[in-house]
């Protein structure tokens, strides 16, 4: 039952002290000014800044650890650094997991079925970081036809202001950022609550960054996909089952079968991409969320360094989850290259 679980373990144990201490030469260039401005008046004992630079990387680890990496004052926040990131985190994890699941389930009925009637065997091999730029560009089309052609503009806040006085569970944060009660997920707690028309807002200021989210990452696996089965379509086995009638009207099933664990190792570096998606579409239509907080984050160096290195450590941490979630599920299974 755990087989090859303590290797994956220890596999992502060292990637994830990799990553600590990338972080930690990172912000040895900067200078120690800017990090005491960001991290306050304790930043000499909280960062270890008086020791040698090997003590200093077990303060900072500690830290990033517990969240304690000060305070920031950007466009977006005024406060402390875990305080922010705990807010948008639930929030974060929702637009995540819907915008990926949609996506993973429209490109694949689409790409199992242009792989079965259309023939297309060419290499699979298509890269997938360029698709950032896809992001970018999708994001500001729709921007630019919603609101300068159809005359509907994306909300200013996830949801209006006047909400946060009008409900008891709604509380106002800062420059758009909403807390509300039990979940901390504004399209739940908005059923939890029976308050429809906390919902019907959130959902509008919703669906554009939704769509922006998923139209290119659903491009990318749409092409893998459907190239892939096309592959398994085309095999010689399944052309003499054809002939013999052995999989009738099931060969679908046969297909999906020997094609699923290759697709779900392709998960890593499309749910990489989707990260890289989110933080720039959430800063396109200011939708709340950490990669909304890094982008401004950064904007605002003096005021927001700390909070920006915290923030993209987060989010490193849920990509290391969702790989580690992918190697335990797929170990032991055989993966094919095409």
């Amino acid at each position: 039952m755990f087989n090859g679980v303590p290797k994956i373990i220890t596999k992502y144990a060292g990637i994830f002290i990799s990553i600590t201490v990338l972080l930690f030469i990172l912000i040895k260039f900067i200078p120690e000014n800017i990090i005491i401005s960001n991290y306050g008046a304790g930043a000499y004992n909280g960062l270890g800044l008086k020791d040698p630079v090997f003590i200093q990387y077990f303060y900072f680890l500690f830290d990033l650890i517990t969240g304690n990496m000060g305070s920031v004052n950007i466009k977006i926040y005024t406060g402390n650094t875990l305080g922010i990131v705990g807010m948008l985190l639930p929030e974060t994890l929702e637009f995540l997991l819907i915008s990926f699941l949609a996506s993973l389930a429209i490109s694949y009925k689409v790409g199992v079925f242009i792989g079965t009637k259309y023939s297309n065997t060419n290499n699979i091999n298509v890269n997938v970081f360029p698709f950032l730029i896809l992001y970018l560009i999708t994001g500001l089309i729709l921007l630019t036809i919603f609101s300068g052609l159809l005359g509907i503009f994306p909300l200013r806040y996830i949801i209006p202001n006047r909400f946060a006085t009008g409900y008891p569970w709604i509380g106002y944060a800062g420059n758009g950022i909403f807390i509300t009660k039990p979940t901390n997920i504004i399209m739940l707690d908005s059923i939890i609550n029976g308050n429809y028309t906390v919902l019907i807002y959130y959902v509008r200021g919703f669906i554009l960054p939704f769509i922006a989210l998923i139209i290119p990452s659903t491009i990318y696996l749409c092409i893998y996909i459907s190239r892939l089965t096309s592959i398994e379509y085309n095999k010689d086995y399944l052309k003499i089952a054809f002939i013999r009638g052995l999989y009738g009207n099931d060969y679908i099933k046969h297909i999906k079968r020997n094609i699923d664990s290759t697709i779900i190792r392709e998960m890593k570096p499309v749910f990489i991409l989707f990260i890289g998606g989110m933080i720039i579409i959430s800063y396109i239509y200011s939708y709340m969320n950490i990669g909304e907080f890094v982008v401004y984050s950064f904007l605002n160096y003096n005021g927001g360094l700390m909070g920006a290195i915290y923030g993209i450590f987060i989010l490193i941490v849920i990509i290391l989850i969702f790989d580690f979630i992918i190697d335990l599920a797929m170990r032991g299974k055989k993966y094919v290259l095409h």
